[in-house]
């Protein structure tokens, strides 16, 4: 699956809005299901992010992927 630089944006305004703490994140990479992110927050802290294509939210801690808990994307409708 190929994202839309919309649905793009789209998660990451849903991230940016169920975590405030972030003040940018950028796309790294893209794969056929995952999406990966570099969000950085108000202190310059970098945190990877990855979205696999049912909406779960992983965070990368001591080189593994960690769900996310309480979080998962649903896609806006328009």
């Amino acid at each position: 699956m190929a994202y839309s630089k919309e649905q793009i944006e789209d998660r990451i305004n849903k991230i940016k809005k169920r975590y405030k703490n972030f003040d940018q994140i950028m796309v790294t990479k893209e794969t056929k299901s995952d999406l990966y992110l570099l969000a950085l927050d108000y202190d310059n802290e970098d945190h990877y992010l990855k979205m696999d294509s049912n909406g779960q939210l992983f965070v990368q801690f001591n080189a593994q992927w960690k769900a996310v808990k309480n979080f998962l994307y649903r896609e806006s409708n328009q």
